[in-house]
């Protein structure tokens, strides 16, 4: 899995993907 993280509401938008990714496994 390749995360590419933007500053400001990109950092956001990873951090519920890595969350939705958790819950998803």
């Amino acid at each position: 899995m390749t995360v590419i993280v933007f500053p400001g509401q990109g950092s956001q938008f990873v951090g519920m993907s890595r969350d939705f990714y958790d819950n998803f496994n």
